[in-house]
């Protein structure tokens, strides 16, 4: 969340207020879908379970804070970080699409390869950067296909390597 937090911070002014963290916390759930782009209402849930508050209450804090940007910040700065003009205030969801697109596209490139163990006959998973970082899964299935089939779909949707490394600490690859 921190690099989501300085990168709002960048652009929001002086007026950093719960509305502020609740945004964030938006962008920081549509981040973790990519590269599916899931509904507003949807975060906003997903959101509201984290912090107790009402679905409403979470949409209601991020638009004051895209309304307090808008009039408080610094715009130039926001355009640059989207990438394009804004000729009107965006709505919490443009602002929240359009950066969770940068973000997504400012992450290292990841290539995902099948790791196999010859004295288990078991498979595993391993991943590498474009900046030489390498994360790897020990041999977990039997299933060969069913590991190449998975390593052949992350490497398609480019998987962030936060969200592999998520699921190996969850132990999600050895439920599945």
């Amino acid at each position: 969340m921190k690099e989501v937090s300085q990168i709002v911070a960048g652009f929001s002014g002086q007026h950093w207020k719960s509305g502020h963290t609740m945004l964030c916390m938006i962008l920081e759930a549509a981040l973790a879908a990519m590269p599916e782009e899931r509904a507003m209402g949807e975060l906003c849930r997903e959101v509201s379970r984290t912090c107790r508050k009402t679905e409403e209450a979470v949409y209601k804090a991020a638009a004051r804070a895209v309304r307090d940007i808008w009039e408080y910040g610094d715009r130039q700065v926001l355009e640059q970080t989207v990438g394009y003009r804004l000729l009107e205030e965006p709505t919490p969801k443009e602002l929240v699409t359009s950066l969770t697109q940068v973000l997504w596209h400012r992450e290292a490139v990841v290539e995902y390869r099948v790791l196999e163990s010859d004295l288990e006959g078991k498979f595993g998973i391993w991943a590498q950067t474009s900046g030489q970082e390498y994360v790897m899964m020990p041999p977990f299935s039997r299933d060969g296909a069913a590991v190449r089939s998975l390593v052949e779909q992350w490497n398609r949707e480019q998987m962030p390597l936060r969200k592999f490394r998520e699921m190996i600490l969850l132990d999600q690859l050895r439920r599945s």
